[in-house]
């Protein structure tokens, strides 16, 4: 799986607004869950331990 085809997954399995309350997105939820995503392919064997490693998070804004 490469990193296009998980961010895809990611959106079916947590389409926008999943992680709004009040128009205000709740972007260390959003982080959180996008790594526990990525450790479950990883520890499923659909990614390698350095894909794992070396994913950024989708959404490049909420690394502030």
């Amino acid at each position: 799986m490469n990193y296009r085809e998980a961010f895809r997954a990611f959106k079916r399995l947590y389409p926008d607004g999943t992680f709004t309350t009040n128009d205000r997105i709740d972007r260390g939820a959003r982080r959180l869950a996008w790594g526990y995503f990525t450790d479950e392919l990883c520890k499923g064997g659909h990614i390698t331990p350095e894909q794992f490693a070396t994913w950024s998070h989708p959404y490049p804004s909420d690394n502030r």
